[in-house]
């Protein structure tokens, strides 16, 4: 009975004195950095962790960080930040950790590459949430403002032209009436020259009586219009009937002296 006190606590020593996880390193915003634009390198270890240690490949320098906090109920994490990189801030970074009663094992190898900028240093910010993306955005508004004023000329331009059919169709509907009556007048001034015509070869041939024989005569044909005829005798006796009549024509002689 008193040997299975000391069995869980030999299994509990054993299990304390086990390997601790290996912790891994990150960059942020990332591994290549412009020249003179800060970086800060993350190191993440289990929880209960009492310090981060940051090291460089030759462990010639390293820094330790005991501002450790709990990211979840299995992770904690430690900042190491760099306000300005340069070229001597570049190499190979690694991390590790100090749990009681023990170090752990280093992390994989962090390789830092510091870009070198032909212009301003400040152009090439890639941290979130900074203002870099603001020249990008202003270049889609711009864009968009552009194709909204062509789509605005062009519907413009529509409008102008709709504008200029309607006013030439209002001008067509209101010549249309005038010239169809000028054409009816004179359609109808035609067969009232044919009657006149004829009546006046009546008269001049019953007014001289029957021709004298052996004279020269002279036979001309002239085309009555039937209708003109019926319709002027109709106008003088009576009002004017609105019913079409059919057109007929007779041909009669006139002879001349």
């Amino acid at each position: 009975g008193a040997s299975l006190p000391v069995l869980c606590l030999a299994q509990t020593i054993h299990t304390q004195e086990g390997p601790l996880p290996r912790p891994s390193i990150s960059a942020e915003p990332g591994t290549v950095i412009p020249l003179g634009r800060p970086v800060t390198l993350q190191c993440r270890g289990p929880v209960g962790v009492y310090a981060f240690r940051l090291e460089r490949e030759d462990r010639s320098e390293y820094k330790d960080n005991y501002n450790v906090f709990r990211l979840g109920p299995f992770e904690s994490e430690a900042r190491f930040r760099i306000d300005s990189v340069s070229e001597a801030n570049a190499g190979l970074y690694r991390c590790i950790y100090y749990k009681t009663p023990r170090w752990s094992e280093h992390s994989d190898y962090l390789d830092l590459v510091v870009k070198e900028t032909s212009g301003d240093t400040d152009s090439p910010v890639t941290e979130p949430g900074s203002s870099a993306d603001a020249p990008a955005s202003q270049g889609l508004s711009a864009e968009h403002l552009y194709i909204l004023i062509g789509v605005s000329v062009v519907f413009l331009f529509c409008l102008l032209l709709l504008v200029l059919f309607f006013l030439h169709r209002q001008n067509q509907i209101k010549q249309g009436p005038s010239r169809s009556k000028d054409e009816k007048q004179k359609l109808q001034q035609r067969p009232d020259l044919a009657v006149d015509v004829l009546e006046r070869t009546a008269g001049k041939g019953g007014g001289g009586g029957a021709p004298a024989a052996g004279s020269s005569q002279e036979v001309t044909y002239a085309q009555l219009d039937h209708w003109a005829l019926t319709r002027r005798t109709a106008q003088a006796g009576s009002p004017q009937s609105t019913e079409p009549m059919a057109e007929s024509c007779t041909y009669a002689a006139i002879a001349r002296h």
